[in-house]
């Protein structure tokens, strides 16, 4: 596990900033949910991660100030979620979208 449970707590915090202090859809905080989702996908927290992956997915595919790596970032973290979680018809869901 390493320093996954590091940087899952400074990512907590950075999400609690961000939600705080920026308006509710801001691509940064989506953003930020997709990274904290990658870091729980690597300590195969993944109910935890999906959750996290879906919302930043959705908020940065919806805000057309998101860039377009963000977007594409959070689509491969769902995608590699899937993959490592080996959940039944979830990637091909995915790639089909």
């Amino acid at each position: 596990q390493g320093e996954w449970p590091q940087a899952e707590l400074q990512l907590h915090k950075a999400l609690e900033v961000r939600e705080t202090s920026l308006p509710k859809n801001d691509w940064r905080t989506a953003h930020t949910k997709v990274i904290l989702g990658e870091t729980l996908t690597a300590m195969k927290e993944y109910e935890r991660a999906e959750q996290l992956l879906k919302q930043g997915s959705q908020t940065l595919q919806d805000t057309q100030e998101a860039p377009d790596s963000a977007t594409e970032q959070s689509r491969s973290a769902l995608a590699n979620l899937y993959r490592q979680w080996d959940k039944t018809g979830k990637l091909d869901q995915l790639e089909s979208n």
